[in-house]
């Protein structure tokens, strides 16, 4: 056996002589970039970018031309466009007749699946599409050749059209184009080297199935059968493997009991954690995304997507995971072959072995399923309840009735309407299954259909041809199932008598039966698309390659939207991405100042200036913007001083430095920027403090408001009379009775009596987006038992034994008060009250368990405005440095800020650090609330607005400046226009857009807003700026 080896960019085809064709070019030529073919400008959306290079988006377009990877060729650029855009590509006038060959390489290669490729000839009679092609294609290039016949001689012209998917992760690319008289050849073969002898290898396992129906069962991944009825919540399948390199996820279900039989239970929803989203999948296929309300088809991310694919729901992502629900009783797991031995849950390990299919979370084997599966139980809660083991009791003749061809042998009938599945898809789990369910409940004609129907599901998938199985009277559609005649003791009954032989059944009526409704303006059909025609995609049927599925169609003229069949000329518009329906009215930002209206299907959304009504702001409910009634969030400072913070918690703190007492700290809002502080001060005591002065910072002015100044305030440094009005009338500041109040025109509002009183109202459009004193976090923190809380957790601690002999509560109070006053050292304002305790315990002949944790504290110096990095403290006060803020508990370890030491929790209680190094093509950066060495990307910083910048680490701050800045050498360019060697400058929808070979990417859009994109080699502090220094960490 021999294995040929391939060229890595497709088979080689030689270049034919110029004089055989009619018109051609393959982008080579600097004189004449695009040869004759022109892009024509009132047509296109973007521009057909010519390149030697790889393309700026990850995971996309090629690394070099067709076929050496030497020469140039062209590609749309998703990332520069909106969906659904299109840039074509048109050859000159050519007089043809008879046959004609249009050939060409083409790549499309990313998770994208809408973007498309088409191939028109436009004539005296108009435009026809002769070739198309949509989503991932290769991660090769590929040949495409058509053959057209013209009967008479005619000028033709021939037009490359891409159209843009949803996402940026879809780049299409083209090359080496011609058109010649004559059919096309054969498709080119790859030129083969020097074989390889290689040894026969079997096929590799691809992927594997977890299945879960019924009452329910299990079919794990490595194909071992069991049942569970517990009615919680359940891990089914996630990545277990520590330290993988796998992308994370979690598969949950959650069971529940229905029609009053608490002997068994069924799948209530699923759940799946994947790329930081939680996706529910709940009854009559409602889908959830992080709470809110989906309409499917949906794209979450590049990736990760949701449709409709008869009677499920599917969840599909880039990494080969795929999860589908019917609403009902049936789901299902797929995982790729590179998870094998990587997961655990009920549905298994996934290592070819279903002997070990038992394995509990700590990895020990159970006796049975239903221990099993309560292992598994995500959370404890006392609502739902655990299997306990039942298992149903048929007697002799119910189990030879339900073995019969009238119930469950159906399935295994050799002459039966599944009989061409048998040899792909083992019928004998599905059986069992489906006795289990009909000796529990009785012959329910309804548990019956659901079991023939998730064999009947497997056999489509696997792309088995089925005889049909339902019909008018059995399992049909839209109505109950009537009578079935069955055989028992060689005597033949109707349904509804009563053999003598059989009293023990209940035979006098059959229960309804599992109908598959079809909703209005759809149909039932065995074998359908698997991809429905929707308001999404219309032609989804026409590209889909996979397997037909049982379900409802829509009927002609009609498109599923939300789960809906509607009139195809409802189905409406598209606007950024999403499809909006005829009629509908939409806030295009979170700021409500533009409403859009969808007013025909297929024509651009009508957009105008609009805000709330009076007494309104600007809200997201279920991820979309609305106007809803103002309410605020009040924090009350008074005293020596005294905080109520916005959630009503009240505290006491003495600190006599300036602190924050809420500023925004999210760096994803686009709603105005503020910082408000105090700065407080001793009054004759130094137990106590008062508020000296408060400071706004807002709309680039800093105002502050001083003790005993009842007629003046400081703007910007200078003392100004009040009333006060700044930028431009968005800040007032007056009298209001005793207090000194100032107001924005987004609701904001301070007020100081200018003696120790302060009240700060923040609008609620601000809830979960500030900081600070106010906002009661740290304080928070310093109560749980990773901090002063240890004094008094009643979990099992080294402190526990000593609360019947001596009060830990004054101890924990002066922990508290250390902390939050920021007075001590660290360590010291933590471990003394602990140490004091301790030898309060101690004096009292009270033995302490040891210390087994090591806690990491806060370093305060008493006026800082921030933070300095945490230390980890051992038992002996022995430290190392951490960015982490938790305890690190016996085994743990963290890693420092530039990733160049690991610290370990050794079990005496000691840290043991050693030197880390990150690999060549990893950064040091914190993913999933971990530091660590990571696989490098790229990061983008935006600048926009009056002007806010958020720069490549993520961080938000506001600068005003005034300032010039060169950005242009000044000399005037008519783009596109290439000014040196690797460097474009190109204009793209309303952006003008600098392009780098060595990845540097700036777009500005003429007005307010700049994005800076580099790639990760420049990170780890290689650059600076007010962009920041790209080094992974925003805090710095």
């Amino acid at each position: 056996m021999f294995k040929i080896k391939q060229r890595p960019r497709g088979g080689l085809r030689t270049w034919d002589p110029e004089t055989a064709y009619l018109t051609r070019c393959d982008f080579n030529n600097n004189s004449r970039p695009f040869c004759d073919w022109t892009q024509p400008c009132n047509v296109n959306q973007g521009v057909w970018i010519r390149t030697k290079h790889d393309t700026p988006t990850d995971g996309t377009g090629p690394d070099g031309d067709y076929p050496d990877g030497k020469g140039y060729f062209i590609y749309q650029e998703a990332s520069n466009l909106i969906p659904f855009d299109t840039n074509r590509l048109e050859s000159p006038d050519t007089v043809v007749s008879g046959k004609i060959c249009i050939d060409f390489w083409y790549y499309m290669f990313g998770s994208e699946e809408m973007n498309e490729l088409r191939v028109l000839v436009q004539d005296g009679t108009g435009e026809s599409v002769v070739w198309h092609r949509k989503g991932n294609q290769s991660s090769l290039w590929k040949y495409g050749a058509i053959t057209h016949t013209f009967p008479t001689q005619r000028k033709i012209k021939v037009i490359f059209e891409a159209v843009r998917g949803l996402t940026e992760y879809g780049d299409t690319a083209l090359d080496n184009v011609r058109v010649r008289d004559g059919p096309c050849e054969a498709v080119p073969t790859p030129v083969p080297t020097i074989p390889t002898p290689t040894e026969p290898t079997p096929l590799p396992v691809t992927e594997a199935i977890c299945s879960i129906q019924g009452d329910p069962h299990y079919n794990t991944f490595d194909k071992q059968r069991h049942d569970f009825m517990g009615t919680c919540t359940y891990t089914l399948s996630k990545l277990c493997e520590s330290n993988s390199s796998l992308p994370y996820f979690n598969v949950e279900a959650a069971n529940e009991h229905r029609g009053g039989n608490t002997r068994v239970s069924y799948v209530q929803y699923v759940d799946i954690d994947v790329y930081g989203y939680r996706i529910n999948l709940g009854q009559k296929r409602a889908v959830k995304v992080n709470g809110d309300s989906q309409v499917v088809p949906v794209t979450l991310v590049p990736g990760v997507n949701i449709s409709l694919s008869g009677q499920y729901v599917v969840v599909t992502t880039d990494f080969g995971l795929q999860v589908k629900f019917d609403g009902n009783h049936r789901a299902e797991i797929t995982l790729p072959s590179t998870y094998m031995s990587k997961v655990c849950g009920i549905c298994g390990n996934y290592n070819g072995q279903k002997a070990d299919d038992f394995l509990n979370p700590d990895g020990e084997m159970e006796a049975n399923s239903t221990s099993l599966g309560n292992s598994w139980q995500v959370y404890n809660d006392s609502r739902c309840s655990p299997d306990d083991g039942h298992t149903p009791v048929c007697t002799d003749d119910e189990k030879h009735m339900i073995q019969s061809n009238a119930y469950c042998g159906l399935i295994t009938d050799p002459n039966g309407p599944f009989q061409n599945c048998h040899a792909v898809v083992d019928p004998l789990s599905y059986f069992e299954d489906c006795q289990y369910d009909l000796c529990e409940l009785h012959l329910n004609d309804a548990a019956l259909c659901e079991s023939l129907q998730a064999y009947a599901d497997v056999c489509q998938a696997a792309g088995v041809q089925l005889k049909p199985w339902r019909n008018a009277t059995f399992c049909r559609c839209g109505g109950k199932h009537q009578s079935v005649p069955y055989r028992h003791s060689h005597s033949r009954f109707q349904m509804g008598e009563e053999p003598t032989r059989i009293r023990s059944l209940d035979l006098k009526t059959r229960t309804e039966a599992k109908t598959l409704a079809c909703p209005a303006n759809s149909h039932y059909e065995p074998c359908g698309a698997a991809c429905p025609a929707t308001c999404v995609d219309p032609m989804a049927p026409v590209t889909c390659s996979l397997p037909c599925v049982e379900g409802c169609v829509c009927d002609s003229g009609y498109l599923l939207y939300n789960d809906r069949c509607v009139p195809s000329q409802q189905c409406g518009c598209w606007h950024n991405g999403q499809h909006y329906p005829v009629g509908s009215e939409f806030w295009t930002d979170n700021t409500c100042s533009s409403k859009c209206t969808c007013p025909a299907r297929g024509s651009k959304v009508q957009c105008f200036n609009a805000s709330c009504p009076a007494g309104q702001y600007c809200g997201v409910q279920n991820g979309t913007p609305v106007c809803l009634e103002h309410s605020y969030g009040i924090c009350h400072v008074h005293g020596d001083p005294h905080y109520q913070t916005f959630d009503k918690v009240t505290h006491n703190f003495m600190g006599n430095c300036t602190y924050t007492l809420a500023k925004v700290c999210s760096n994803t809002t686009s709603l105005p920027y503020f910082n408000m502080e105090a700065k407080n001060e001793h009054r004759g005591s130094s137990r106590v403090s008062y508020v000296r002065e408060v400071v706004v910072e807002v709309y680039g002015q800093r105002i502050v408001i001083l003790k005993q100044q009842k007629s003046h305030v400081l703007v910007n440094s200078l003392r100004q009379t009040l009333p006060v009005s700044a930028a431009g009338g968005a800040i007032t500041v007056g009298k209001s009775g005793r207090y000194i109040v100032l107001e924005t025109d987004f609701k904001l509002r301070v007020s100081y009596d200018a003696d120790h009183s302060v009240e700060v109202k923040v609008p609620t459009t601000y809830f979960n987006l500030t900081c600070g004193i106010a906002v009661q976090k740290k304080r928070n923190l310093y109560r749980s038992d990773q901090f002063c809380g240890i004094l008094t957790t009643t979990r099992p601690s080294s402190f526990e034994r000593c609360h019947g002999v001596i009060n830990p509560q004054d101890y924990f109070d002066t922990c508290l008060y250390d902390l939050c006053a920021l007075k001590w050292w660290p360590g010291v304002s933590c471990v003394l009250p602990l140490e004091a305790y301790a030898d309060a315990c101690q004096a009292a002949v009270v033995t302490l368990l040891s210390l087994e944790e090591c806690y990491l504290l806060p370093y305060y110096d008493p006026c800082m405005t921030g933070v300095l990095p945490p230390v980890l403290i051992d038992k002996r006060h022995r430290t190392a440095p951490s960015l982490v803020w938790r305890a690190v508990h016996e085994g743990e370890s963290s890693v420092d800020e530039n990733c160049t030491r690991r610290c370990r929790c050794e079990a005496n209680g000691q840290m043991v650090c050693s030197a880390l190094s990150c690999g060549e093509d990893e950064v040091c950066k914190i993913r999933g609330c971990q530091r660590g060495c990571y696989p490098a990307s790229t990061a983008i910083c935006h600048i926009y607005g009056d002007p806010h910048y958020s720069t490549f680490d993520g961080k938000l701050h506001h600068f005003q400046g005034s300032c010039n800045y060169t950005v242009v050498n000044g000399v005037e360019e008519i783009l596109p226009c290439s000014p040196s060697s690797g460097v474009q400058v190109l204009s793209s929808g309303f952006y003008t857009m600098v392009m780098t070979d060595f990845g540097l990417r700036v777009k500005f859009d003429g007005k307010h807003r700049v994005e800076v994109t580099l790639p990760s080699t420049f990170g780890q502090q290689k650059v600076c700026g007010m962009c920041g220094n790209y080094n992974g960490d925003s805090s710095r």
